[in-house]
Order: C-alpha cells, then structure tokens, then sequence
C-alpha cells in the first residue's frame, strides 16, 4: 500500500533555476514535485519539460502534477494541446488548472462565464483522457473554487471522471472546518499544498500549523480510495522564499507523513508517472470517482458509456458501444 507522499511545489522558488529547486527537494528528502508551468516548465518548451522530468526521475523523484496556468473558460481552448504535450514530455500524471478567471470571487462569476468554464473544463477532461492524464482544479480564493459548495457544483457540473481537485486552506480556516471539506471532496481529491500563514498572509514556519495540519494529513492517509498510491502533499511557499525555511518545513512535512502513514501501515510514497509510461496508447486515467484502466481480458470497466469514449483503449470503445453489466 503506497503512502501519502511530501513534495515540494516549484513555484515555492520562482526565483531559482529548475535545476537548484530540484536539488532542494531532494536533499530535503521530498518524494515528487509539481513543476510550475509559469517560470521551471514553460509550455511548449518540450526540450526543457524532457530534461526536468528526466532529471527529476534520475534523483528518485516524481514530476507529479504539471502545474499550468490555463484558465478554463478564459484562455484559449487550442492552448491545451501544448500544456498536454508538455504534461507528457515531464512525465506528469496530472494537470493542475484554475477555474475560471483568477481575481474574481464565484459570487460575482456571471452565468454565462460560469457555462464556458463548465464547457472548457469538459473539453480538457476529454483531452486529457486521451493523453492518459487527470485534470485537477487549483482549490483557491477568488476563482469558481473559492467555496467548498462552488467547487461541488463546479465538479458535478462537468460531470467527467478525469476532472479531479486540490485542496488548500482558506486563511483562518478551522480544523473541524477543513475536515469537513477534505470528507466532502474525497471521490475526487487528488493533491495537497501545504502552508501555514497567518491572517495577515504572513508566512510562518509549518511548525506553527501542529495542531492543524497532523491530523487533516491522517484522515488523508486513512483512506484506501482509487488515489491513495498517488496521492501528495506539497509545500507550496515558505517563509522569505528562504531554502533554509524549506528545508525546516520539509523535515516537519516529512515527519508527520511518516507518522501518519506508519499509523494506516502504509510505505513509500511514490507519486504517480503516466499509466502506461506516458506513451501507450492503452493507458487509463487516475481520475474520477472510478480509476478507469485499459479494458485487458478479464477485466471489467463500468464507468459511464459517455467517459469510456474518451479512451483510445478499443476494447474500453466496445463496452461504451455495448449494453451496460
């Protein structure tokens, strides 16, 4: 049973080369990264995506998550087919993307912005089945995921296996709080990022967060779901953006995930590559609230006819054409 993985977000150190932000995670015994699509992985830039993500696996590491910046609704559609190709050059299992357009509340989303962000984001999931990858929504203030209820609506709008969610938490959040929204989210919880700010968004060391943060990383842990082999906590920003406050907080993340995962019984930490290695044509996705997988002999695939299209795998073709088990 794999265990829930501590990693590092790239864009904790936007400032520093791919290469030194690598070298940090390792030495701080991280187990995966998500590479930012803004400063380390830039889409497009296929020769660099294959050197980070071969880098990445030569120091024992996973690239995870590819963390775009594709606005579903807002940035053009023909853009996904780049950030996809640069998903896979990295060897990423997921894309994160941001729902809606950043710096404005779902409050204030107007309908017909709130339909073509529903409609891109199941566009992307359709893609990104047929690349053998997940889409995950940034979980973040002021976008249609600033709420708990606006991220459910959101997911159940688009109605797609492959559509999944991070979760952070809001600034003054309370423990019983975020319980209830991580037990909310679990059919389609995939990472993690980890941080501890106070009210005035002040940075502070992760430490401070003891009595919050252990026990929403057990409950984590706890679950024996499709995404429990690949599933990762990631710090994304630390105090002055200093490597020394990186590395303090990733041997506390680093302890509190052992803790937790000797608990549950749990081992290794591996996060997720690409089913099939990034490049059979056959692999599935880690995704929704089913793990849809390449139809082998034997092996039955019951999601929905509709998500089952979405695959190239031809026998996961026939039993979308066939009658439902």
């Amino acid at each position: 049973m794999s265990a829930l993985a501590p990693g590092l977000c790239s864009v904790t150190f936007r400032a520093l080369d791919w290469t030194r932000a690598l070298e940090l995670a390792a030495s701080a015994g991280m187990k995966a990264i998500e590479w930012g699509g803004d400063v380390h992985v830039p889409p497009g830039d296929l020769t660099r995506a294959r050197a980070v993500g071969s880098a990445t696996r030569a120091r024992g590491l996973a690239s995870a998550s590819y963390g775009s910046y594709f606005e579903a609704g807002v940035t053009p559609q023909a853009a996904l087919a780049t950030v996809f190709q640069t998903a896979r050059e990295l060897g990423a299992a997921s894309i994160r993307v941001w729902a809606g357009r950043r710096g404005v509340d779902s409050a204030d989303v107007s309908p017909a912005d709130r339909k073509r962000t529903i409609e891109s984001l199941r566009d992307a999931c359709e893609s990104a089945a047929d690349h053998g990858l997940s889409v995950a929504l940034e979980f973040h203030r002021q976008t249609l995921t600033d709420t708990l209820a606006s991220t459910l609506d959101l997911l159940d709008s688009v109605d797609h296996p492959a559509l999944l969610s991070y979760w952070q938490p809001r600034i003054g959040i309370e423990l019983d709080e975020a319980l209830h929204e991580l037990e909310a989210l679990k059919p389609r919880l995939l990472h993690l990022h980890v941080f501890q700010w106070n009210v005035r968004r002040e940075r502070l060391p992760l430490a401070d967060g003891a009595s919050f943060w252990p026990h929403l990383l057990e409950r984590v842990a706890a679950w024996n779901d499709a995404r429990s082999a690949s599933r990762c906590a990631f710090i994304e920003f630390v105090a002055g953006d200093e490597p020394a406050a990186f590395a303090r907080d990733a041997q506390t993340l680093r302890e509190w995930t052992s803790r937790t995962n000797d608990v549950h019984g749990k081992r290794g930490g591996e996060a997720p590559r690409p089913m099939g290695g990034g490049t059979d044509s056959h692999s599935g996705v880690r995704a929704g609230a089913d793990r849809l997988r390449c139809c082998a002999p034997g092996r039955r695939v019951l999601p929905p006819r509709r998500h089952l299209r979405s695959l190239r795998c031809p026998a996961a073709r026939r039993h979308a054409k066939g009658p439902l088990p």
